[in-house]
């Protein structure tokens, strides 16, 4: 709130005072209803919220919804990236072991990744 001074009244006038006072009195009522109006009614909600005895609480239930959406999306992206991964590596180091047909797939991945791993280590030395 931004208060004014001004002026009405000489210094020294006898009606300063009780000018002062009723003034004071009017902006006290006026705070007074406006912190009656918005408090007062809040708790009013609370006693009536009580009063029902049917509180909505958010519970983990609440956030099923949620917990799928970024379930579901956090492991399509990652098969998206294994998926490019798999595509990238087999285009660039390992075509000819995936060409192997007595190697088993999971031996084939370790074998792939020894040899990407090889290739790394040349290129930095």
């Amino acid at each position: 709130m931004i208060l004014l001074y001004i002026q009405a009244f000489p210094k020294r006038s006898p009606l300063l005072h009780d000018v002062s006072r009723a003034v004071l009195q009017v902006t006290e009522g006026k705070i007074m209803n406006i912190s009656n109006q918005w408090f007062e009614e809040a708790a009013s909600c609370d006693q009536q919220n009580r009063a029902k005895g049917n509180s909505s609480r958010l519970m983990l239930d609440s956030f099923k919804g949620l917990f799928l959406i970024a379930g579901l999306s956090s492991t399509a992206a990652l098969l998206i990236f294994f998926s490019y991964f798999y595509i990238k590596t087999d285009i660039y180091w390992c075509h000819e072991i995936r060409l192997a047909e007595s190697l088993l797939l999971w031996q084939k991945h370790l074998m792939c990744l020894r040899k990407m791993r090889l290739e790394r280590q040349s290129q930095r030395q």
